[in-house]
């Protein structure tokens, strides 16, 4: 048990193993301000996702993790569970609706819980109220990336780097888009902007080497850098992100190492929770190891980054 002073209340916080165990809730942060995220007396640094996952409360304090897996406790009150946060952020928006942050909240959770239409509106709304905000574009072209639209995606892409040329979300968003229209080359040349200006983000490394692994066009395929790429991602994340092991696994089938792939690719699968509805391809990427044969131009499975 940890025990700290605040404001000269005694606070009693567990460590997550030994606090009341709840059922894993998806949320979002509910202020404008970003929290800090403490253990024991000390903060360990910022919530910096706007949407997180609340693994434990106790009292008036919730556990949350990043997807970074970044973690620690904040206030009950600084987090929104996704099934309660329409309706929390519709309340704000009655309270200020010239507020342009409250739309794009709702517009992550409209987007999150699949009303795209529903999100582009309120998020479109956002951009009116605040057409500087880098964001709000960004979160525009992710959602109609979801939608498969990915010249509109790469306009708002664009449009938030000419705010912010060194918006490295924005860099690698624009990357996957370009994957998904198969401009390869651009893609990678995007994932290195993003890499450039986040060097320690294992997702832009993944994406790469996904790339540099499967692409269909042989001129843009390297599986020693492939290897290279996915092993940072693995390291980065030290070895729990069984995406970026499957994708290790790709990059050496990709280099013709087909006892490396299958190592890997078996590796992967038994992190990969049983539900998770991308461990199906993950199988079928081991049968194509087992027979000698490298994975080919599969869509990057990832979700886009705000």
């Amino acid at each position: 048990m940890l025990n700290f002073m605040r404001h000269g209340i005694l606070f009693l916080l567990l460590l997550p193993s030994l606090a009341q165990a709840q059922q894993h809730t998806s949320a979002i942060m509910a202020s404008r301000n970003r929290p800090d995220l403490r253990i024991a007396d000390r903060s360990v640094g910022k919530l910096n996702d706007l949407d997180c996952v609340i693994e434990h409360y106790q009292g008036d304090w919730a556990w949350v993790r990043e997807s970074t897996g970044q973690a620690g406790w904040v206030k009950r009150t600084e987090v929104v569970p996704m099934d309660e946060a329409t309706d929390y952020f519709t309340r704000k928006i009655r309270q200020q609706p010239a507020v342009a942050e409250w739309y794009n909240r709702r517009a992550a959770v409209r987007h999150y819980q699949g009303e795209l239409d529903s999100a582009l509106a309120d998020i479109t709304e956002a951009i009116l109220l605040d057409p500087k905000a880098a964001p709000y574009h960004n979160s525009r072209g992710n959602i109609f990336a979801a939608k498969h639209d990915y010249e509109r995606a790469l306009a708002d892409y664009n449009a938030a780097l000419r705010l912010d040329p060194n918006f490295a979300a924005a860099w690698n968003n624009a990357g996957s888009a370009r994957f998904r229209q198969g401009n390869y080359q651009k893609a990678l040349e995007d994932y290195d902007r993003s890499i450039r200006i986040e060097p320690n983000d294992a997702l832009i490394y993944g994406r790469r080497a996904w790339i540099l692994a499967t692409a269909g066009d042989a001129k843009v395929r390297d599986g020693k850098k492939a290897v290279e790429s996915a092993r940072h991602a693995c390291e980065l994340t030290a070895w729990q992100e069984w995406g970026d092991i499957d994708t290790l696994a790709a990059a050496y089938a990709e280099a013709g190492d087909f006892t490396s792939a299958v190592k890997y690719a078996k590796r992967a699968l038994e992190k990969a929770p049983p539900d998770d509805a991308q461990r199906e391809e993950a199988a079928e990427h081991l049968q194509l190891f087992e027979a000698g044969k490298p994975v080919r131009d599969l869509k990057v499975t990832r979700s886009s980054r705000t």
